[in-house]
């Protein structure tokens, strides 16, 4: 008994030492890696407000807070995400049982027919009970890097939840302000589409006089029919946006939406981004470098393919002819095995399957870089846009100051008697179109804001996905 414990002590120390002699950790440096990327210090339009937390509430709108809350609750593509994340959790919880060992317990019964000694054929009963059990020493670090990729991978689809969250609220946000500016737009427009009313008729009532040309009226009459024209369309985009509105927050019928079309739209001050910031605010960058460490982790398995495993296996139990007799010492049966297993030649398999998993990892690094590189430009471009819109704005708002300046005119002079009431007709509804141009301009301002700070990412979603998952995961165990 001495010596078969000596052979199996010696056989663990010498795993052992060749453990020592080969390392599967991490040699990644983040710091060295992200030295080729140059991020600049700052951007070239510069904001100046901070929005913590849920930044669409800088809006100040009550109704999108309650839109956004029924949508992170009811979107069916954010509860698939969290569906996914449980997979991936219990995975880890199969990869991470591979470190304890194995134990199983059996029986058998049998009834063999056979011969004795004397060469008399007879039916005889065996009785056999028995627990076993297996363990591999993980000697190289293999069972430890699988659990570790394993964790990478649930941190990447937790990131990729954090992204879809921001794409999601920004989506929504921007499809409700496209409806709000669509409904402002059509109540212009039914004003305008009683003025050329009124327009037709005074211009009839001027042609029954000889005073008009019949042109003219022409001209109006497809005026207003291109006017009615585009009423159609903006009540079909408003329809589009409320059914966009209905599916993101989990509605199956738009009709149920009740969406105020009061113009109250606040505009939050442009956003201070700094660019050092943004891997650390953006999801998406650090599922990406999650990636990155997923795929080392792989290649360190890749590489204990390569090495001996190690391996014990015991059993013990009582084996008998009969079953009344059956757990006695003299049935009594044990066996305990090491095994030290080294693979000698597979085609260079393993070998191949090392170098695979270098150049995954090589390209998992580029896709980070790539993933950095367009969230700066996203960022950059956005900021971009936001100053162009708000200098657009500006425009629009002087034109609006312009147009009600020569309507005033145009009253003077109709009530001098200089022009006729349709010119002031034309002049009303001249500014209703800078209305509009305004509402648009505001619109699109808006909107560039939305995609700033989407772009610019924030720590909001982490906080929704760490309490829901939490809550969703301990849920599951209790039940």
């Amino acid at each position: 008994m001495a010596l078969r414990c000596t052979r199996l002590l010696v056989l663990l120390l010498t795993g052992l030492t060749l453990a020592a002699c080969v390392s599967s950790g991490s040699n990644l440096d983040k710091a060295k890696i992200d030295e080729s990327l140059n991020i600049p210090e700052s951007f070239e339009e510069p904001g100046s407000e901070t929005y913590a937390g849920r930044w669409w509430e800088a809006f100040g709108s009550q109704e999108l807070n309650a839109l956004i809350e029924s949508m992170i609750g009811n979107n069916y593509q954010i509860a698939g995400s969290y569906e996914r994340l449980k997979a991936l959790q219990a995975a880890l919880g199969i990869t991470n049982a591979d470190r304890f060992p194995s134990v199983s317990a059996s029986a058998k019964a049998s009834d063999n027919n056979s011969e004795d000694i004397r060469g008399d054929r007879a039916w005889r009963e065996g009785y056999e009970i028995s627990v076993s059990a297996s363990y591999e020493v993980d000697l190289w670090g293999r069972i430890k890097a699988g659990i570790d990729s394993d964790r990478y991978e649930i941190l990447s689809g937790r990131y990729d939840l954090e992204t879809l969250y921001m794409s999601l609220t920004s989506e929504l946000t921007d499809r409700y302000f496209l409806y709000k500016t669509l409904a402002s737009s059509l109540k212009l427009q039914k004003e305008q589409l009683e003025l050329r009313e009124k327009q037709i008729t005074a211009l009839k009532m001027m042609y029954s006089s000889g005073v008009g040309a019949l042109d003219s009226i022409y001209l109006k009459q497809t005026a207003t029919a291109n006017l009615m024209e585009s009423m159609t369309e903006t009540r079909q985009s408003m329809q589009s946006a409320k059914r966009q509105i209905a599916m993101l927050i989990g509605e199956s019928d738009p009709n149920r939406l009740d969406i105020s079309d009061a113009y109250d739209i606040k505009i939050p001050a442009l956003p201070s981004v700094i660019p050092s910031e943004i891997a650390e605010k953006r999801p998406d960058i650090r599922s990406a470098y999650a990636e990155v460490l997923k795929t080392d982790r792989d290649k360190a398995q890749a590489m204990a393919n390569r090495y001996p495993k190690l391996s014990f296996s015991a059993s013990a139990g009582y084996s008998g002819n009969a079953i009344q007799s059956l757990m006695t010492p003299e049935n009594f049966v044990a066996n305990l095995v090491g095994n030290l297993v080294m693979p000698l030649f597979d085609g260079d398999k393993r070998k191949l399957q090392v170098e695979s998993q270098k150049y995954l990892l090589a390209s998992k690094i580029y896709s980070y870089y790539q993933t950095v590189l367009g969230a700066l430009n996203e960022v950059g471009a956005s900021l971009s846009d936001n100053v162009q819109n708000e200098q657009a704005l500006r425009l629009s708002s002087e034109k609006v100051k312009i147009e009600e300046k020569r309507l005033k005119i145009a009253e003077m002079k109709y009530e001098m008697g200089i022009k006729d009431y349709s010119e002031v007709i034309e002049n009303k509804i001249s500014l209703l179109s800078g209305w509009m141009a305004e509402i648009n301009a505001r619109r699109l301002l808006i909107s560039s804001r939305v995609e700033l700070v989407r772009a610019a990412g924030g720590g909001w979603a982490g906080e929704i996905v760490d309490e829901r998952f939490t809550r969703t995961t301990a849920s599951q165990e209790n039940n």
